[in-house]
Order: C-alpha cells, then structure tokens, then sequence
C-alpha cells in the first residue's frame, strides 16, 4: 500500500508500548506534581484542572494550556507533560514484547526503520532493552538531538536520509508532535488511534505491517 516509503520512524512512549493502567497512574501522578509545583496549586487542584480539560480536549498538552489560560500563568515552552513520562518510575512495568520485535524485523528487512523520541537517551535505551528491541533500530533520535514539538529532530532525519520528506512515514500517537509536526514538513504520517490529519490510521503498532507489507 506504501510503495513509496523508504524510511519508517517510530515514536517510543505509547507507541512501542502501551500505557498500562498502573503505567498511565504514575505518569499521571507525576503530571499532578508537576502542575502543582509550575501553578502553585494543590496537588488535587492541579488533578482536577488536568482531568477536566484533558477530557475536553483528548489532549495533555492542550490541558496544560488551558490550565495556562484560567490561572495566567505562562510556562513558556516547558513541556510538562513530556516531563512527567520522564520522571514517572515505571520503568519495570515494560514488558518484553517478542510480536513486536518480530514485526519489527520483518519490516527492517524491506525498509530502514529509525526512532525519533523526545526523551534523554538513556531512558531510551533502558525502556528499549525491557521491551527487547534494542538493537533494531538504524538511528536512535533523542532530545539530545532537538525538539520534536519545533520540529529540530524531523530536519535532522530528513537531512540525513536524503530522500524526500514524502517518502519517509512517521508513527506515533500525540496528534501535535507525532502528526501535525512532521506532517507540515512534508512527512507521511501515521496514528495509532483516531486524528483526521493523519495520513493513516491504526488501532495498535501490530497494525503497521498490514498497512505497509500489504
């Protein structure tokens, strides 16, 4: 179906392993904490305010802005919610996944298959060696490498595949940083979930080799 692609990118968090109950309670525990300390506002305030702007707009990101709005109080450019998956201990909650890895192999064997990721690459590599796809991936993107959100890293992987921006496919699951982004650079694009934007759709990352092998 995707004759054209020559390059897949992958996103980490959420997309080569799914938020898990006890997962997405600490990274949003995590996320309270944060709000709490930026706001200057209790932690159960800060719950509230997350929950009922998370459930208008199905976006952490633009819970905080609303959050920014009503308190007025700006945060700049500090990305909290990215921070709190840093900071949040749910590291042995990642289990390996050998469906993945096997999927993943037989896509590496007719494309390149890179990763592009906000996070610090040794939390990267940690999170990729519980899942047991360390050593698959051609390129490891990090935030040492620039800001997905501002689209630094997305340059960077363009320039150095030196093919055309539409002819690399990009897979995450936050509609901004993984779609709109790239999307705006010319990037083919794929979301695990439901965003009209997105070129493609899938329900799970097992989805993928259908849509691209098919």
């Amino acid at each position: 179906m995707l004759n054209n692609i020559k390059v897949i990118g992958f996103d980490l968090d959420n997309t080569l392993y799914s938020s898990t109950p006890e997962i997405h309670e600490k990274i949003r525990g995590k996320i309270y904490e944060n709000l709490s300390l930026e706001f200057n506002i209790p932690n159960n305030t800060a719950k509230e305010l997350f929950e009922k702007f998370y459930s208008k707009h199905l976006s952490g990101t633009e819970a905080v802005k609303s959050i920014e709005k009503i308190l007025k109080h700006s945060i700049n450019e500090k990305d909290i919610i990215q921070e709190s998956v840093e900071q949040a201990d749910f590291l042995d909650l990642i289990k390996k996944d050998l469906k993945l890895r096997d999927m993943l192999i037989r896509l590496k064997s007719k494309r390149d298959i890179d990763l592009i990721t906000g996070s610090h690459y040794p939390l990267v590599i940690r999170k990729l060696d519980r899942i047991g796809i360390q050593d698959i991936f051609r390129y490891v993107f990090t935030s040492e490498n620039g800001e997905k959100r501002f689209g630094d890293t997305y340059q960077k992987w363009i320039t150095l595949n030196q093919f055309p921006p539409s002819k690399l496919l990009y897979v995450g699951d936050n509609p901004k940083q993984d779609i709109d982004v790239p999307k705006s650079l010319g990037i083919q694009t794929c979301i695990i979930g439901n965003y009209d934007n997105a070129d493609f759709e899938i329900n799970d990352i097992l989805g993928l080799e259908d849509l691209i092998l098919k």
